[in-house]
């Protein structure tokens, strides 16, 4: 039992075993390797439980909050009869008499539903991949390949907004480029990377285009990528300077971290690491996943508030 405990709680192997993509490696290298020697470990444990649960305030808040209000909640179209209680407003209701038969739900009515549906399905996977991150970021002794918990709720959300969920892809494949150099796998993860990427990107590019030749606006944004998040309705004016502000600099933010990666990403392959320092582009890696997974932290962190918010 005490092995068994001791592999899920490891706190005698140290806050971090290699270099990972997370807050307390980055402290780490901050302060010249010198953290686990002026922290002792017991502080380490406290710090690192402390930190988690800040990390975790925003998804507990958010999804303690988040009750979409739909305009109604009938979901069948069959006759209804004093014999069958039907759900109405959360509460099982017994038909009179003089309420037999309802007539079929109009299409407005399926839409309000199944937007109702789309948008706590949208919530949860926003909240899975946001707590991932928290743990990632914060926790005691994390893996490199623990980001893989952030990523695939992540991918789920493509559907929403897929520029994110496809930066996010990349993002984690390439923060465990030294671990895929150490297991001799760089070759196949090039190669399935740019084959997700192209598929990917063609599936999602070709939606878009569809979308946008549609006249029914409703459809044309379902699957307009990040813009269909971009409900107006009760919003003021200053909100939506911000919320387009905010969207043009993501994609800048995001563009400049595609670049970063792809320029070390070369460097480490042509240009051999300096004699004196030949963990130089394992940490450089792991400190760039660092900020990498930092700044997904806090767009997974704004699309929860948004979502939490957002008029139905």
């Amino acid at each position: 039992l005490s092995g068994v405990l001791e592999r899920l709680f490891p706190f005698n192997r140290g806050i971090f075993e290699d270099k990972v993509a997370n807050l307390w490696f980055a402290l780490s290298v901050a302060t010249r390797g010198k953290l686990r020697e002026w922290v002792s470990r017991n502080m380490l444990i406290r710090g690192a439980l402390l930190a988690t649960l800040a990390a975790l305030t925003p998804v507990c808040v958010a999804m303690l909050t988040f009750q979409p209000q739909p305009t109604t909640s009938l979901v069948s179209a069959e006759p209804l009869t004093n014999a069958s209680p039907r759900i109405l407003g959360g509460r099982s209701v017994q038909l009179t008499s003089n309420q037999k038969k309802v007539p079929p739900l109009p299409s407005k009515t399926r839409k309000t539903f199944n937007t109702t549906a789309s948008r706590r399905l949208e919530h949860w996977l926003v909240a899975l991949t946001l707590s991932a991150l928290a743990f990632f970021l914060c926790s005691f002794q994390v893996h490199e390949k623990a980001i893989l918990f952030a990523t695939t709720p992540a991918l789920f959300l493509a559907p929403w907004d897929h520029d994110l969920a496809l930066w996010m892809q990349l993002a984690g494949v390439w923060s465990l480029w030294p671990l895929l150099c150490k297991d001799n796998l760089t070759t196949a993860a090039i190669v399935l990377s740019s084959a997700f990427t192209v598929v990917f990107t063609a599936i999602y590019k070709a939606d878009d285009y569809k979308a946008n030749n549609k006249n029914d606006g409703d459809n044309k944004d379902a699957n307009a990528g990040s813009k269909h998040r971009m409900n107006n309705a009760g919003l003021t004016r200053e909100s939506i300077l911000i919320a387009y502000a905010w969207r043009w600099l993501r994609a800048k933010l995001i563009t400049m971290s595609y670049t970063a990666m792809f320029v070390l990403l070369a460097l480490q392959i042509w240009v051999p690491p300096p004699e004196t320092l030949p963990d130089f582009y394992p940490v450089l890696f792991a400190l760039g996943g660092a900020i990498n997974f930092a700044f997904a932290y806090l767009c997974y962190t704004i699309w929860l508030l948004e979502s939490t918010v957002r008029p139905d």
